[in-house]
């Protein structure tokens, strides 16, 4: 009897033990499962992350195989390895004078109404119409930016300024105008735009012959009196009559000029004594080359 419930005990202890073990080894096959997927998961991160690096690299180098031509270029407009200077601020300030007046008596088609008439039309009924003004003090405000650039010797700065130029000259002409007047820049009887072009685009390539170039040492001076001749003493003597225009640019020369002068009186000083000396000086200097050309062909 006792041997028997002896043998019914250890089957019973030997059956809890494999059940103990059976239920360990499934809570371990548990808890490895889930450590096997997180393995599986972060590796497949890892690739993502990878593969999202070596896609910013190609990014970078297409990015910098597009950029470093034009970083190049740049590189060599304003650090060329020599330079001859030259002057073109004439002649593009003489482009900006044209397209000044091509505003002024062409309006008719740069205005939103191209129908109703040319800018006499409205100045006789005493009004000016309000896109007319801006175009007007927006071509002004060009003429002063370049002189300004000029005086100061900026190239970086004109370079800027050239570009900001080309590109908001075809958005408007090209996009911005026939929009508001209805009529495409090709219109055969579109001719302000067409001139306003031409004129903007050689000062463009002026332009880009004065960064190439870059800005002589001695800017200061009048176009007109490099020489004693008659066709620049009655330019110098026109120059002087259009209004204000010497005294704006005397004062823009004071503002825009590295001077020892800090009163607009002292400097004022140099530019009347040097006006009073051009045309006391251009009639005589005219006189005697016209007297000395009538001389030799009355001793031929």
């Amino acid at each position: 009897m006792i041997h028997s419930d002896l043998q019914h005990y250890l089957a019973l202890s030997i059956r809890n033990i494999e059940d103990l073990s059976y239920s360990d080894e499934t809570q371990r096959y548990q808890e490895v499962e889930p450590l096997s997927n997180f393995v599986t998961q972060d590796d497949k991160e890892i690739e993502i992350v990878q593969k999202l690096l070596e896609a910013s690299e190609n990014m970078q180098k297409k990015c910098w195989a597009t950029v470093s031509p034009v970083r190049q270029f740049i590189t060599r407009i304003l650090s060329p390895p020599f330079r001859i200077a030259k002057d073109y601020y004439a002649m593009m300030f003489f482009c900006d004078f044209i397209n000044f007046f091509t505003v002024w008596f062409g309006y008719s088609s740069f205005g939103t109404s191209p129908g109703v008439g040319d800018i006499t039309t409205y100045l006789q009924e005493n009004r000016v119409p309000m896109p007319f003004l801006f175009m007007l003090l927006f071509q002004f405000g060009l003429i002063i930016i370049d002189r300004g650039l000029y005086l100061r010797k900026d190239v970086k700065k004109r370079l800027i300024f050239h570009i900001v130029i080309s590109f908001a000259m075809h958005i408007f002409l090209f996009i911005a105008l026939p929009a508001m007047t209805g009529r495409s820049f090709t219109d055969p009887d579109n001719n302000a735009p067409k001139l306003w072009y031409i004129f903007k685009s050689i000062y463009l390539l002026l332009s880009a012959w004065q960064i190439k170039s870059g800005y002589p040492t001695r800017i200061l001076g009048n176009c007109f009196t490099k020489k004693y001749t008659f066709v620049n003493s009655t330019l110098f003597m026109l120059y002087m009559l259009v209004p204000f225009l010497y005294d704006m640019r005397l004062m823009m020369d004071w503002m825009w000029t590295d001077t020892s002068t800090n009163s607009t009186a002292a400097w004022a000083m140099g530019p009347p004594s040097q006006r009073s000396l051009i045309e006391s000086d251009m009639p005589i200097l005219v006189k005697i080359t016209y007297s000395i050309s009538r001389n030799s062909k009355s001793n031929t």
